[in-house]
């Protein structure tokens, strides 16, 4: 059996230091371990650079943190010529999957962000429970890191959201939820601009019309529920964002050339003669 402490997200270390400006404050994460581990520092005093994993760097000043994991490709420093004093504290996470989740964070965002009251806050009550007597359970302790990661990237993304213009915004919205039972002409409503105009904006951005595009995602997440799960077809019709089973059935006829029943015929003979290969590499 896996050892829960190896999976459950945690907090591995976490602190506070100071260092004089003369300190030689540089480091390479792709040589720190333990690998893998994800850091969230907060500047108190002083200023920092980080290097993101194109290279470029971006500087850290007092009320914002700077996010990184060991053994990827960034890097941190003093700048040229740094005559403040440094303060921090950082926090350093560890889990199953957690490098998935910090990673796709850094996708949309450059390593340095703004702390928030909730942010610190959150950090200083994992930083408690992670005192040895406050004896958290290892599930408990999944939670709380859980709902510190979640702020960080609602805080990232209200931030990047911010930058968008409307119709930036209702593409967003489209591509995030396919199956979202919305027409166009009410995410268009919702962000002040016209249907024409996010359908121009979208063709232009992803290359193909919104309904095009909205058809073909859920038809995919459609095959992917028929091939995986024996749920009924009015249920993957639901899930997948048709307006009925029929639709469904029209589509992945369109897609596949087989009715929504023989494609799910097919993917399980598929899945059996997988399963049956596999038994005999083993034996």
């Amino acid at each position: 059996m896996a050892d829960p402490t190896k999976i459950l997200w945690q907090v591995a270390f976490y602190g506070r230091e100071a260092m004089p400006a003369t300190f030689p404050y540089s480091f390479e994460n792709r040589h720190r371990g333990p690998i893998g581990h994800c850091i969230f520092q907060i500047v108190e005093a002083g200023q920092v650079e980080i290097r993101d994993h194109k290279g470029y760097w971006h500087l850290a000043t007092p009320g914002h943190a700077f996010i990184f994991r060991n053994g990827d490709q960034s890097a941190y420093r003093f700048p040229a010529g740094n005559r403040l004093p440094y303060i921090t504290q950082w926090i350093d996470l560890e889990g199953a999957g957690l490098i998935d989740h910090w990673d796709a964070l850094l996708m949309t965002t450059c390593p340095v962000v703004p702390v928030t009251d909730e942010l610190r806050s959150g950090m200083r009550h994992l930083a408690a429970l992670a005192e040895p007597q406050a004896r958290c359970s290892p599930p408990a302790m999944a939670a709380a890191v859980h709902a510190f990661v979640m702020q960080l990237v609602t805080s990232v993304g209200e931030r990047h959201r911010l930058t968008l213009t409307p119709v930036e915004q209702a593409i967003d919205d489209l591509c995030a939820k396919p199956a979202a039972a919305w027409s166009l002409k009410e995410v268009a409503e919702r962000h002040g601009i016209s249907r024409e105009h996010l359908t121009r904006a979208f063709q232009a951005r992803v290359g193909q019309s919104p309904a095009a595009w909205l058809n073909q995602a859920r038809v995919a997440k459609a095959c992917h529920l028929l091939g995986q799960t024996d749920i009924e077809l009015s249920d993957v019709a639901v899930q997948a964002g048709f307006s009925s089973a029929h639709t469904l059935a029209r589509l992945i006829k369109q897609a596949t050339g087989l009715s929504p029943r023989l494609y799910r015929d097919k993917r399980r003979e598929k899945r059996r003669e997988m399963r049956q290969e596999k038994r005999r590499e083993k034996s």
